[in-house]
This record gives C-alpha cells, sequence and structure tokens, in this order.
C-alpha cells in the first residue's frame, strides 16, 4: 500500500474527538425523558426560613426554593431570599438575594443543596435531613455562608411545602435546635 491510501493519523483523532464530544450532550438528552418521569420528593416549590444578622441583630429571612429536573444535571434548582421590612426603628431593611441555579445532592440521609450567588458574592450551603420518602411539609435543616455584615456565620432553617407566618416560622427554627455555646446540631424531631 502506497502513503496516499492510507488514513491521516491526525484527521482520524481530531474527528473521533468531534464524534466524541456530541455524543456525551446527546446522550444526556437521550435520557432527559426518563429523568423527567421520575419525579424527585423534593421537587416542586418550597418556603425557606432562618435567622442571619445585619447590624449585629438577627433578622429572620424567608425565600423560595424551586426544584426541577435539569437538562445537564439531574436537579435544577434556584433560590431567592428577602426579609420583612424593619419596623419604624431605623434599621435598614436588608436587601433581595438572588442566586443562579444550584445543585441538589443527597448524602446518607442528608440533601444538600449549594447555590452561587447572583447579586452578591456568597455561595450558600444547606445541609437538610432527609424526609423520603415522607415527604414531610417541614424539614429542618443547616445553612452555612456569611451573614449581612460579611462574617462568616452559620444556622439553622427550615423548608416548607406552604408558607409559614413569622411566629411559626420562629417556633420551628428553636424546636429543631439543641446547642450550647459552641455548636449545634438538629434533633430527630421537635422538641
Amino acid at each position: 500500500m502506497s502513503g496516499s491510501e492510507e488514513p491521516n493519523w491526525l484527521v482520524s483523532a481530531l474527528v473521533g474527538a468531534v464524534i466524541g464530544v456530541m455524543l456525551a450532550p446527546a446522550g444526556k438528552a437521550a435520557l432527559y425523558p426518563v429523568r423527567r418521569m421520575k419525579r424527585h420528593p423534593m421537587a416542586g416549590k418550597w418556603y425557606s426560613y432562618h435567622f442571619s444578622f445585619m447590624a449585629g441583630q438577627p433578622i429572620l429571612r424567608y425565600g423560595t426554593i424551586t426544584v426541577r429536573t435539569g437538562v445537564r444535571t439531574r436537579y435544577a434548582i434556584q433560590r431567592t431570599t428577602s426579609a420583612a421590612p424593619f419596623g419604624a426603628d431605623g434599621r435598614p431593611t436588608p436587601p433581595v438575594l438572588k442566586y443562579s441555579g444550584g445543585s441538589l445532592t443527597e448524602e446518607a440521609d442528608h440533601i444538600i443543596m449549594v447555590f452561587t450567588g447572583i447579586s452578591h458574592r456568597e455561595t450558600l450551603t444547606y445541609r437538610f435531613l432527609s424526609r423520603i420518602p415522607s415527604n414531610s411539609s417541614v424539614i429542618p435543616g443547616v445553612w452555612a455562608a456569611y451573614d449581612h455584615d460579611l462574617n462568616p456565620a452559620a444556622g439553622t432553617a427550615i423548608v416548607s411545602r406552604d408558607p409559614l407566618t413569622d411566629e411559626e416560622a420562629r417556633r420551628l427554627l428553636g424546636a429543631w435546635v439543641v446547642g450550647d455555646e459552641f455548636a449545634l446540631h438538629l434533633r430527630r424531631s421537635p422538641q
């Protein structure tokens, strides 16, 4: 055989690489209908509640988390956080915080959500006790990020299928916590 009849190894390698790169997204797209039919118990809209600090004072923060089946990842989640305006005491109102699509993973009996800020520079991490398959309407957890004074912070959090009043949210946030001066952890059931 002469050298002109053999395929060029460089061209063959490039064509193979291009085909390989194109097959991976095609495979994910082909599996999308199958993933869509299997609904995760966390799927849907959740209302979230936690305390943060601003000017050294605790404030109740609330927001929404939406969990749905993703195209490029198994679950696509989005979050927005806001707070009730302060009273006439002159304290500033905390800003509404927006986050890009985050990730949801499961570890042991925990659900972990990680969000990256759009309106601000922050990575927010939640760790919730898994209530699957019971799909409890209120799920306790913890959050870790920084507070509005840009200090590292963490605290208890809850998500609920239905909106809660400020009083209900405050009561439930305290009902799940066991803590002392140096650490806290969540009870398996509220006290």
